[in-house]
């Protein structure tokens, strides 16, 4: 039965997401193929101005690379959300450089990068 099965289903995991999507307007962000070039990641959505973006980030490839030459000079800051126990990095500014990295804290899990741009108005 499933309600017996062993190890037991960890739904604690369905609460961090939904956090997360409370944080992360998910109405508001739609799939793109390319945000700045994205190198080493997985799958990534943002909103229409590409001023938020989100990027899944398999915990076999914890790194990503930012390079886009029109996106060089922007400010914004970043931050990484534990999909496994929740925990988000203190968020960090940055200006992006020719080939912007950025590196999960959280190697022994997936992860989900959160970038916010500064775009002009």
């Amino acid at each position: 039965m499933p309600w017996e099965s062993e190890p037991e289903p960890c739904f604690v995991y369905y609460k961090y997401l939904i956090e997360f999507f409370k944080r992360v307007d998910y109405s508001k962000l739609h799939t793109i193929r390319n945000f700045g070039l994205v190198k080493n990641g997985g799958f990534v959505m943002a909103n229409d101005d590409e001023s938020l973006a989100i990027i899944y980030v398999p915990k076999e490839n914890y790194g990503i690379t930012l390079n886009d030459r029109q996106l060089i000079g922007l400010q914004g800051q970043y931050t990484f959300f534990n999909t496994i126990t929740g925990e988000y990095t203190e968020p960090k500014s940055f200006i992006v450089d020719t080939h912007q990295n950025f590196r999960s804290c959280f190697k022994e899990d997936d992860s989900i990068l959160i970038i916010e741009l500064q775009k002009g108005k």
